[in-house]
């Protein structure tokens, strides 16, 4: 199987504007346990990925206390500006809202989610595949 890296998303914390964590008062590896979680279903790539990140940062994803389980981004990005909830979700997924003030991107650094492209190593690669396989970076960026 061939693998090769052909983009990275940038994860955010998002909440409402009134969230104290968005007010100058960004939250620390352990006060993540503090929030009110409006999260992915598990098995998600978001989700996955967020709590590998948080995990890498000593926190275990267990411990957060999860008010709402959604499956979608739309409906997560909805529920956020209704509360005093914190989630996560993709900058790019979150751009409209972040622009439009309904959102705001909390200062905690998560780490990038990859993307990779596979592929069978002893299946011949066609034009097409060669194509979209220099035309994914740019779309996904």
């Amino acid at each position: 199987l061939g693998i090769r890296m052909v983009a990275a998303d940038r994860l955010v914390l998002l909440a409402g504007p009134e969230h104290a964590w968005t007010q100058g008062h960004p939250p620390s590896a352990a006060e993540l346990a503090t929030g009110r979680w409006i999260l992915r279903e598990a098995g998600s790539g978001t989700r996955s990925a967020f709590e590998a990140s948080i995990r890498a940062d000593g926190v275990d994803p267990a411990t957060l206390p999860v008010d709402f389980t959604l499956p979608s981004n739309e409906a997560i990005l909805t529920a956020l500006g209704a509360g005093p909830y914190v989630g996560v979700a993709s900058e790019r997924v979150a751009e409209s809202a972040l622009k439009a003030g309904r959102l705001r991107a909390i200062d905690y650094a998560l780490r990038p989610r990859p993307f990779r492209m596979l592929w069978h190593k002893q299946r011949y690669l066609t034009r097409a595949a060669r194509a979209f396989e220099v035309l994914l970076p740019r779309v996904i960026a």
